[in-house]
């Protein structure tokens, strides 16, 4: 076998504070009975520890991994460290727990009472599946977390941590929703958990459970970037589904998710104002159980706001656009005022496609607060938009023909310069996936004994139990668009044991890897299975495959113009070892059927195979002609100011004039021979000029800045 050894040179990601080491050495072994929630008796190993009573069914281990003594104690202090982060960062532990141990709470690896895991709501327990890929990823310190239910269920125990102070009442038998704050809230707080406990590097990288920290942002972000979006049509009434921007969309395993979640919420606002989790949950303790939708959104407010001692009504009401009861906001309005910084978007932003816009909403925690506040872009150092309320549309022509820009964004007081942060714009297309490698993950659900791991741009899995068969999986979420043609080409190389009659994804076959798109309508694999259809089971060759996909076969009905899937890494087989580099994205699509794939087409909207551009700006002909007229010499223009911030004059005979996007949308119309464009986005727009038999008379490039 090709294999390698993982030199753990890997960085590891921020850790709050250091903890103290909990130690189970000394632990004893005793059979006993446990009876789970539904009253069902289970035969048990039961293990006392310092915090907790762990019961594995006896089912569920074998004498030689009940002697493995090096891993029952990897096991047992992950569970501790669980609980003990806990009962350390929350001000309540909550009631109940073993009487027969000091009260200690019950965890229980079998056959949970309800789906892959249980636990008591406020009180202490919890029931758990998934032990044999716990102890695997224990015992090889992998990058997995199939223990991640232990802590989500931990976060059911401890929401009486004030929890319901904060979720929305709601009619039973409606379709109105409690806000999503209790399972927000375990969700939080499981990945802060393993943040802090988890110090080992091989299990921090490309870990599932720490993507929460991102996903969670990307959702806070996506939540004020849509302007559209409420606490009562999204986390109240599940009025948008799924991904409403592609940039800053995260779905789950299916086409019904919610677009935001009482998570992000939580995880954004307390990122955003620096706020510490116990004094949060601190300042829940004294609030009132809520009535109506408005007291649970003011309960939000004031503990965030009691936590950092400042008036924060600005960001709940114009940030988070939350209604607030005039208790909360008088309260509020008594407590000093918070220095106005930028609220972070993501450091990318990308083009789908040339015939979509990208909504940068910019937002400051003061919001709307300051008359003399301005929100400004610059884009190479030139003003792209300056405005009051932040609102921009990017166009497809901002990127000028290049493949990235850089943006700054700026926030200015009275024109003196606040705060900035920096984000890069680009264009979706001819991407090395692996540049982005640091938002790649091991499935949480499969690789129970896979070692999974990025070095030198080239992705490893390795089986490292060799007589069970497994699945090597590692994800890159990808969110779809609507009409588009996309393509996959990487190279990978493949080992695994010998073949004599294993049978592996329904295949003769000892196992085979490959790469390809994976999502919950529809799943699209690479051309070729390396090891099966090309190649050996033994082979240090690598070879290159491909996939293609329409985005609409994995995408579900007709309404959504996006959905996420995953660019997924597959290895599946005995003994598998496996490697994948070199992926590139491409998007080719091409919406005029001319040849040229749209992003590479300088007028993808009408057809021009020729790719003719006389002028040399980037725009092929077909999109800026220039009108001729007689009366006109060769460097006069009947449309000026040209480029322009707000006005355009037209200085010639005309019936209508109609101005349009690079992609051919009609955006405005017009019969005046002054017309405002100061609305409309920084971007360069066709505008051609009609007679009463409605001929074209010209068209004319205008430059709107």
């Amino acid at each position: 076998m090709y294999k390698n050894i993982y030199i753990n040179t890997l960085f590891l990601l921020f850790i709050s504070h250091s903890i103290a080491q909990i130690n189970n050495d000394n632990y004893q072994i005793l059979s006993s009975v446990y009876t789970d929630f539904n009253g069902n008796s289970h035969d048990v190993h039961l293990i006392e520890t310092n915090f907790c009573v762990v019961q594995i069914e006896k089912s569920e281990i074998t004498n030689e991994q009940l002697q493995d003594s090096e891993t029952i104690i990897k096991i047992l202090n992950r569970v501790d460290n669980l609980y003990n982060y806990y009962k350390t960062n929350l001000p309540n532990e909550p009631e109940g727990g073993n009487e027969n141990y000091s009260y200690k709470a019950n965890v229980f690896f079998g056959p949970p009472s309800c789906g892959s895991g249980c636990g008591l709501l406020g009180s202490k327990g919890i029931e758990v599946s998934g032990f044999e890929n716990i102890y695997f990823n224990l015992k090889q310190n992998l990058n997995v977390n199939r223990d991640v239910i232990i802590a989500y269920e931990f976060g059911r125990n401890f929401s009486n941590n004030g929890i319901g102070k904060i979720a929305l009442p709601f009619n039973s038998g409606s379709n109105e929703k409690n806000g999503g704050f209790y399972e927000g809230f375990a969700g939080f707080m499981t990945t802060n958990a393993f943040n802090e406990i988890m110090t080992n590097s091989s299990q921090r990288h490309i870990n599932e459970t720490l993507m929460n920290f991102k996903w969670d942002l990307e959702k806070f972000r996506g939540y004020i970037n849509d302007l559209d979006a409420t606490p009562y049509n999204t986390i109240h009434v599940w009025e948008k589904l799924g991904v409403q921007d592609p940039n800053r969309g995260h779905d789950g395993w299916n086409d019904f998710d919610p677009s935001y979640t009482g998570g992000s919420f939580l995880r954004g606002t307390l990122e955003t104002l620096e706020i510490n989790t116990f004094d949060f949950i601190e300042n829940l303790q004294s609030l009132n159980v809520p009535n109506t939708v408005e007291d649970a959104l003011s309960n939000f407010s004031l503990a965030v706001a009691r936590s950092i001692n400042a008036n924060l009504n600005y960001f709940f009401q114009n940030v988070m656009k939350f209604n607030l009861n005039q208790d909360a906001i008088d309260e509020m309005s008594l407590l000093p005022s918070l220095d106005d910084s930028l609220i972070r978007d993501q450091s990318i932003l990308w083009f789908l496609s040339p015939f979509e816009k990208i909504p940068l909403n910019i937002r400051s925690k003061n919001y709307l607060k300051d008359e003399n506040t301005t929100y400004r872009v610059l884009v190479d150092g030139e003003i792209y938009s300056e405005s009051k309320d932040g609102n921009n549309e990017l166009e497809y022509s901002t990127l000028n023909n290049e493949s990235s820009k850089n943006l700054e964004i700026q926030l200015l007081n009275n024109g003196a310069l606040i705060d900035s942060y920096s984000i890069e714009l680009k264009k979706r297309h001819n991407i090395n996936i692996f540049d982005y490698s640091d938002s790649f993950y091991s499935y949480y659900l499969s690789n129970p004994f896979h070692s999974n791991f990025v070095e030198n741009s080239t992705l490893t899995i390795d089986a490292l139990e060799y007589d069970f068969e497994g699945h090597g999986l590692v994800f890159y979420n990808f969110n779809f668009s609507r009409d588009r043609d996309y393509e996959l080409i990487g190279e990978v190389m493949h080992n695994s044991a010998i073949y004599t009659d294993q049978i592996t994804g329904g295949l003769n076959s000892s196992g085979y890897s490959l790469f390809g798109f994976n999502g919950p309508v529809s799943s699209k694999g690479a051309d070729l299975r390396v090891g099966y259809d090309i190649g050996s089971n033994l082979d240090s060759n690598f070879y290159e495959i491909s996939c293609n996909v329409n985005s609409n076969f994995m995408m579900p009905g007709d309404d959504r113009p996006y959905f996420m899937n995953r660019i997924e890494f597959s290895s599946l087989g005995f003994d598998v070892f496996s490697k994948f580099k070199n992926l590139i994205f491409k998007d080719i699509t091409d919406t005029d059927g001319d040849g040229i794939i749209d992003f590479e087409d300088n007028c993808p909207s009408v057809s021009n195979s020729d790719q003719m551009d006389s002028d040399g700006d980037g725009i092929g002909d077909v999109c800026s002609q220039t009108a001729s007229t007689p009366n006109l010499s060769k460097n006069e223009s009947p449309v000026y100011p040209n480029p322009t911030k707000s006005k355009i004059n037209l200085d010639l005979e005309f019936s209508t004039a109609k101005a349009f996007d690079l992609t051919g949308r009609k955006i405005l119309e017009s019969k005046l021979k002054t017309i405002d464009l100061s609305e409309l986005p920084n971007s360069i727009y066709l505008l051609k000029l009609y007679d009463n038999s409605n001929n074209v008379l010209g068209t004319f490039k205008v430059i709107k800045k």
